[in-house]
């Protein structure tokens, strides 16, 4: 008996996906219990399985059609570091799906710290000794976030049979997305188109495939011949989406651009000379009104006849027919950079606070937050979990307080949690900037500052205040030893 690989290693941002047949004896009873290996899996580890002994009276029952006990055999399969045994990766994780085996009622090692020395076992299976069907195992094997690793993937098929249908004269593009691109008081305005396939941007997920599915049943239109949407869109729901450019900057660069490119008083102010008459003569002057222009200098050029019309009319233009959809959550910068990432399984986050930059030929940056909030309403967790580890790498004394109370912290549970934790770490260091913050809480300013408040006060511990610490106490009132975040 053996693990045989069926295909490649399947790799994904976090993890590799390995999948075995097993060879099965000819007579499964009698066969050795000796273990039995993989090929190497990933980058340096494999699995081997190996038979116990046969089942007998006392061991659980396996019924047949005719409910007659079934021999089978216990076969168990074990994780072997190898190559990666003193890696320090943390924590890496195991799932392992099978058919046509039947798990005993243990529960075995689903993670491991590396580096490590031991040899986990993943599961123990019943294997029916009269099995016909083909048993698989699948392993995926997780490593943390965390430690950034970028692993291969091999090209998406769909992107090989859109590059062959190229070749039989299919477009490259068959959908146009209008995105905004500025924040105005109380709209976003400025639309830009971008083009895309809508095959090489579904299976992602059942969220993506729905909203691609509603895009592919909408009216085919000419996607050079559409009529743009309306210039402002006041319905966005997230104004202070730093993947929008603010208009007022915007019209201030405009006129400041007309200034500089406008002509000096001196040169208003120069006459130009006008140019001197040319002489001509009057065989030139008849040779005008025949139709014929001559040059006294140069010699005559005579007049070629029309060419002969082609055998064979050129076709006229072809028209590229596709969808066109106006997208009102999400900013063109964020948009650009969801694409690239559906295309490539690649995308690069700006530094909290920046603005957008002009784009250039290289990978599209937006907001860690903007892609946040896409990746959730698309249900992309790998997208997710790449924008949240950017956000939190990010975090530091200088930004806690603003990002804690920010408009993107109140929209997401997760991303507030982290940040009010982040943020009781370093009461101390943040505790002016904290109590300016609560001002403007109380003055009005931060309407839905109401959930962080409440965290802040339940998970608060008592902590040296600085400047914030209580004053006297009033007569009759005993002073306390500690300061709790529930006394701010």
């Amino acid at each position: 008996m053996a693990l045989r690989k069926t295909a490649d290693d399947q790799w994904t941002s976090t993890g590799v996906k390995s999948t075995f047949i097993v060879d099965m004896p000819s007579d499964l009873l009698s066969e050795s219990s000796s273990p039995t290996g993989s090929t190497v899996c990933g980058w340096g580890w494999y699995f081997s399985c190996s038979l116990g002994p046969q089942s007998t009276t006392e061991s659980p029952i396996l019924l047949g059609t005719n409910s007659t006990p079934i021999p089978w055999r216990r076969m168990t399969v074990t994780f072997y570091p190898h190559l990666i045994a003193n890696a320090p990766y943390g924590r890496i994780t195991f799932d392992v799906a099978v058919r046509h085996l039947r798990l005993e009622n243990e529960i075995f090692e689903t993670e491991m710290d590396l580096p490590a020395s031991h040899h986990p076992t993943l599961g123990a299976y019943m294997l029916r000794s009269d099995e016909s069907a083909p048993v698989t195992i699948e392993i995926t094997v997780q490593f943390p976030k965390s430690i950034g690793l970028v692993l291969p993937s091999p090209r998406d098929a769909r992107v090989d049979r859109a590059l062959a249908g190229t070749i039989r004269g299919q477009e490259i593009t068959d959908v146009k997305f209008y995105a905004y691109t500025r924040v105005g008081d109380g709209y976003v305005a400025s639309p830009r188109p971008l083009f895309a396939k809508l095959s090489l941007l579904a299976g992602r997920s059942d969220a993506l495939d729905t909203y691609l599915t509603a895009i592919s049943e909408s009216e085919l239109v000419d996607l050079d011949c559409d009529n743009a949407p309306e210039e402002q869109f006041a319905g966005y729901d997230y104004m202070s989406d730093s993947d929008l450019d603010d208009e007022e900057d915007e019209r201030s660069a405009l006129v400041f651009d007309l200034n500089d490119v406008a002509p000096s008083p001196l040169e208003t102010e120069m006459s130009i000379p006008e140019p001197e008459p040319k002489m001509v003569s009057s065989a030139s002057k008849s040779a005008e009104i025949q139709g014929t222009v001559m040059d006294p200098i140069l010699p005559e050029t005579p007049t070629l006849p029309d060419p002969a019309p082609p055998a064979f009319p050129a076709p006229p233009m072809t028209r590229r027919m596709g969808r066109v959809i106006i997208v009102k959550g999400f900013a063109f910068q964020t948009w650009n950079a969801f694409l690239y990432y559906l295309y490539t399984h690649q995308v690069a986050f700006r530094t909290l606070g920046s603005k957008p930059a002009s784009q250039s030929t290289e990978i599209p940056k937006c907001s860690a937050k903007s892609m946040y909030k896409l990746a959730e309403y698309f249900d992309l967790d790998d997208l997710k979990n790449l924008a949240l580890n950017s956000l939190r790498t990010q975090l530091s004394a200088g930004n806690i307080v603003r990002e804690t109370f920010s408009t993107f912290s109140s929209m997401f549970a997760e991303i507030q949690d982290i940040e009010v934790a982040f943020l009781l770490q370093r009461i101390p260091e943040v505790a002016i900037a904290l109590g300016t913050m609560l001002r403007s809480v109380c003055d009005g300013e931060k309407p839905k500052a109401h959930d962080v408040l409440c965290k802040i006060i339940r998970h608060g511990t008592p902590a040296p205040l600085g400047r914030l610490s209580p004053g006297p106490a009033p007569g009759g009132q005993r002073k306390s030893k500690g300061r709790s975040i529930s006394g701010w």
